[in-house]
């Protein structure tokens, strides 16, 4: 099979919600390993600890944002490797298939499906905040994949990041009432997520090189030093939430650390 096609026979499990970020993220243990304890779990914490009661129910929920999420974010990794990367000066194809229409048609269908009957058993059509949200998610989608200028993907790049952390526990935030919660889900994101991620993001664009972010504890001394925000954040807030956030990021760093030491590491 040709390289340029290499993951062809892969098509059944892309056409399946997150069996696009799976084929294009999660295969290497350390790509999996990175998004769940960068990614998922802190989102998690943050989203179940700020609805305060009911935790197993927030986290419930958090799955179902989760799912909502990716229905969506998937089709914006389909723009990209179909069409976005046409005028991207460095072109990084997360999949390598035929997008003829016998796939395409299928996926969106899926997707859109599993979306709108989510959004239609925990009602949350009824809600302006979450159907702004999801629109704004379409919106940065289509600009982050219709730009030409790298450096507005910059900007586009950074509202996807926010998103990607934020918007998994907003079913929460809706159906228990805790409008502002989104608000300190958006902020924890910035310093917990987007912002490490901006600047991986610039180094892979070649817009910027810092020699020491190569090192393994470059994360965790940024995490270390950003704690004064993280408190004025909790206590504006009034919640431990983003200290909860906060304290599970240095956690797995130190691990991290830890087990780079080893050479089995990978």
């Amino acid at each position: 099979m040709p390289a340029s096609f290499e993951h062809e026979r892969s098509k059944p499990l892309l056409l399946l919600p997150g069996g696009y970020f799976y084929l294009s993220r999660l295969r290497k243990f350390r790509d999996l390993a990175v998004n769940t304890i960068q990614w998922i779990v802190p989102a998690l914490i943050v989203s179940v600890l700020l609805a305060e009661t009911d935790y197993v129910g927030a986290a419930g929920l958090f799955a179902w944002g989760l799912l909502l999420f990716v229905c969506i974010y998937e089709i914006g990794y389909l723009a990209n490797d179909s069409y976005g990367l046409r005028h991207d000066p460095t072109p990084r194809a997360r999949v390598k298939i035929r997008f003829d229409t016998l796939f395409v048609v299928p996926f969106l269908i899926i997707r859109i499906g599993v979306f709108a009957a989510i959004v239609w058993h925990l009602e949350l059509w009824q809600s302006p905040v979450f159907l702004i949200c999801y629109l704004a998610l379409i919106a940065v989608l289509v600009m982050h994949n219709t730009l030409i200028k790298v450096q507005f993907k910059f900007f586009t790049f950074f509202q996807l990041s926010l998103f990607r952390f934020a918007l998994p526990g907003l079913p929460i935030f809706i159906v228990e009432n805790l409008p502002f919660s989104l608000l300190t889900a958006l902020l924890t994101g910035f310093v917990l997520f987007t912002f490490p991620r901006l600047l991986t993001y610039f180094d892979a664009k070649g817009r910027m090189d810092i020699e020491e972010r190569k090192e393994t504890r470059f994360l965790l001394l940024g995490y270390v030093v950003s704690l004064p925000v993280i408190l004025v954040l909790s206590a504006g807030a009034g919640t431990i939430a983003p200290i909860c956030g906060w304290v599970w990021a240095i956690f797995s760093q130190l691990v991290f650390v830890q087990a780079s030491k080893h050479r089995n590491f990978r």
